[in-house]
């Protein structure tokens, strides 16, 4: 990755940000399964019980109970790229004109959901991200997934 920067000032005011720039250490090259494990055990995530009071809260909307039932459906529990989970929901709701930033706001809303019911901790997460070539893939940690499926019946 390559990254312009046009830095202006005068010498006394450059010479700590120069300073500051030497210090900085390039990210070293990981496989994606080597960077999700180390992810994924520094994280914590929402107890399943919490995962209930959040969806049982108020009704949620036909987009994020498609969301939901995109990210369980598969038996693999396969990370699923934003491209794919909307696809997805676009299919499961019949609604071939849902844009892509009406998506980002179903995805959203959901992380609101969860983040704004009482008793949050602030900074439980209820998906594991992983980057892979630039796009971002989610999945539900396992016990969320049983959640998920008891709620949608399926």
């Amino acid at each position: 990755m390559n990254i312009k920067l046009r830095i202006e000032g005068t010498p006394e005011e450059l010479t700590p940000v120069f300073q500051a720039l030497q210090t900085i250490k390039p990210k070293t090259t990981a496989s994606p399964e080597t960077d999700m494990q180390v992810k994924a055990s520094e994280m914590s995530y929402i107890s399943p019980d919490f995962l209930r009071k959040a969806l049982e809260r108020y009704p949620l909307s036909e987009y994020t109970l498609a969301l939901l039932r995109a990210f369980v459906e598969d038996e693999e529990n396969a990370f699923h790229s934003t491209d794919s989970l909307f696809e997805r929901v676009k299919s499961i709701t019949g609604r071939q004109k849902l844009t892509k930033v009406q998506f980002n706001g179903v995805f959203g809303s959901l992380g609101r959901r969860i983040y704004q019911t009482k008793g949050y901790d602030g900074t439980s997460s209820y998906s594991e991200g992983l980057e892979v070539n630039g796009q971002m893939h989610y999945r539900l940690p396992a016990a969320l997934r049983e959640v998920v499926r008891e709620f949608l019946s399926i």
